[in-house]
């Protein structure tokens, strides 16, 4: 599984050519909203924006996409610096998605902190193999 992370201290934040380049993917229309700050407005088209009165159309965040969605990941992979909005330094963090993920932030530096899923240790412990629960607590951060 991969995941869009932030590596520097600010924020996480897309750039507006990443933004477009997400929402052709999705296959939706955006614009930047004129009153809305760091707000993008959505449409099904060009010709469908609710122009006299932003506060009645789609509004689209760059924190409303999760981490985890594949064309975000695609996105940064392709743009690479020209993905970071102002005050970020984004990058892909990959791992095994036998894993629970979230992310943990501190003044906008993120890593990802990796848990076990319940059912795969059930799964383990109720079949007695011990050594390959403890590998597998060892690729999360329960044993390191």
């Amino acid at each position: 599984m991969k995941i869009v992370l932030n590596g520097c201290y600010g924020y996480y934040k897309l750039s507006d050519k990443a933004i477009k380049a997400y929402a052709d993917r999705k296959g939706i229309w955006v614009r930047k909203a004129d009153k809305l700050l760091g707000a993008y407005l959505t449409s099904e088209s060009p010709d469908k924006w609710n122009d006299s009165d932003e506060s009645k159309s789609k509004c689209f965040m760059d924190d409303d996409i999760q981490r985890d969605d594949i064309d975000l990941v695609a996105v940064v992979e392709e743009l690479g610096p020209e993905a970071d909005g102002f005050g970020a330094h984004l990058y892909i963090e990959e791992f095994d998605d036998g894993y629970a993920w979230d992310i943990d932030e501190y003044d906008g530096d993120e890593t990802i902190r990796l848990y076990p899923k319940e059912a795969i240790v059930r799964e383990l412990v109720s079949a007695g193999k011990v050594e390959e629960l403890i590998s597998y607590l060892k690729g999360a951060d329960v044993l390191r």
